[in-house]
């Protein structure tokens, strides 16, 4: 199991450590040992489930009804205080309208005629993130709501087995082909992007191999100077919405400048793909293993895709995510075994990864926290019959690259994928204990801690290079 030492007073002095990189170390350093440690994943945990969840669902029923109080009290059967909603809807509305119209102009600039200059698409993108951000804030202009206790959680709708059965009873009867391709290639579309100080950005849009799911999208992020050494495709985890949320952390900055190329798709149900009437991510949850099923359908064949897109550039792939991106690629690296040459990936980046399906479903202290495990009793799923889709929910079987190629971080304290269940899937993939990493950090203390994801990035590096 990998463990790095923090720099020696002796590493500084003598200039072993670079000097410019130190206050930020330090910064990483203090967070990673005091902040992000068991007791902040409690925290963390009551914030997502006791405010979070609920503003957001007050903030998406506001979307929906498009400003009408009337709408908006028969979606959530809230109407007090009316001349507070009143103000939140008319402010939400207005926050809507300036991003439909700030990304009318992104999309023009990005993907139009081609006129527009580099700095006319940064300024694009940049009103465009701004503009998201105010919408997505608009959660706090119901907090007043909140306070009465009434705004649920999630907008439920469990699917019935029987109707999970119809989706996707084929699939499992035909398990080892659930997850293949289409024959022809995705047609990939690239933005004009735009340079940075360092790097280039630049969008890619497909429609998805899942016709349902609409359009997906990916922010691409390379080097200036040469073609990429390899590309890191990153999958975000459930309500990540890293379009739309701004990230002070420059998280890849340190493999940008190495070097590698960094795509981060927007996953089904996210950011521009949200579905209507639901917040960032909520259908996967709300509508129970079917959402789920539906979501890693589109998610992992989406991935391939990518995958055989940065192969065409030349140099390594590596698949990866944290969360339920991390869920997402390990089911991918497994299918993989079945895709064409040009769509497997030389490596797997896992970050907060988990092994059993049933139990973050059932016991993870998110699923608990929402009353999940409840409404899935109250729509008929009993333990067996969840235990039947796990094939098609979690990667039984090794990944299609060697074991060591795998790169895993894990938290000792994670109790939302569980590190027992995560652990052993490494022990079971023959993963090599070098390649291995365990924090004493749960599930959102791990995901967020910056240092300790450069560790294990750094590993990567040395076993893909």
């Amino acid at each position: 199991m990998a463990n790095f030492p923090w720099p020696s007073l002796d590493d500084i002095l003598g200039a072993k450590t670079d000097l410019s990189r130190l206050p930020m170390e330090v910064g990483e350093r203090l967070l990673s040992e005091v902040i992000y440690r068991p007791w902040f994943d409690k925290a963390a945990t009551a914030l997502l489930t006791d405010w979070l969840f609920p503003l957001s669902r007050a903030w998406a029923a506001g979307l929906e009804s498009g400003g009408d109080l009337a709408r908006f009290t028969a979606l959530t059967g809230i109407d007090r205080p009316a001349q507070m909603l009143s103000a939140a809807l008319a402010r939400q509305e207005r926050d809507r309208l300036a991003l439909a119209e700030a990304d009318d102009v992104w999309f023009a600039a990005q993907f139009g005629a081609g006129s527009e200059s580099d700095e006319d698409r940064h300024e694009a993108e940049r009103r465009r993130r701004s503009a998201a951000y105010r919408l997505e804030v608009a959660r706090s202009y119901f907090l007043p709501a909140h306070f009465t206790g009434r705004i649920a959680k999630l907008r439920w709708d469990i699917a019935s087995p029987e109707a999970m059965e119809a989706a996707h009873g084929t699939r499992l009867e035909q398990v080892e082909s659930a997850y293949d391709l289409p024959p022809t290639a995705a047609r990939i579309s690239r933005s004009h992007g735009y340079a940075g100080k360092d790097r280039r950005h630049f969008w890619l849009r497909m429609a998805s191999p899942a016709p349902a799911m609409g359009n997906a999208w990916a922010h691409v992020t390379e080097p200036l100077d040469g073609p990429p050494f390899g590309t890191l495709i990153f999958l975000h985890g459930i309500g990540v919405e890293q379009e739309f949320w701004p990230d002070s952390r420059d998280t890849f900055a340190r493999l940008i400048a190495e070097g590698w190329r960094i795509v981060q798709p927007e996953t089904p149900w996210h950011g521009r793909r949200r579905l209507a009437g639901f917040y960032g991510g909520e259908p996967i949850l709300a509508r129970g293993p079917l959402g789920m099923l539906d979501f890693m359908q589109a998610a992992v064949m989406e991935a391939g895709c990518y995958v055989r897109w940065a192969r065409e550039t030349g140099g390594p792939v590596v698949l990866g995510g944290v969360s339920l991106g991390a869920l997402t690629s390990q089911i991918a690296a497994h299918a993989a075994r079945r895709w064409p040459g040009p769509a497997q990936p030389d490596a797997l980046f896992l970050l907060a990864p988990g092994g059993n399906f049933m139990r973050i479903v059932t016991e993870s202290t998110l699923a608990v926290g929402l009353g999940l495990p409840e409404q899935l009793s109250q729509a008929g799923w009993s333990a067996e019959r969840l235990a039947r889709w796990q094939p098609l929910a979690e990667a039984l079987n090794p990944p299609a690259m060697p074991s060591g190629q795998v790169i895993a971080a894990l938290g000792s304290a994670d109790e939302v994928t569980h590190y027992e269940d995560a652990r052993q899937m490494v022990r079971d993939w023959q993963v090599p204990e070098e390649n291995v990493f365990v924090a004493e950090k749960g599930h959102f203390s791990l995901s967020l801690d910056s240092h300790w994801l450069q560790r294990a990035l750094t590993r990567l590096q040395a076993v893909v290079g």
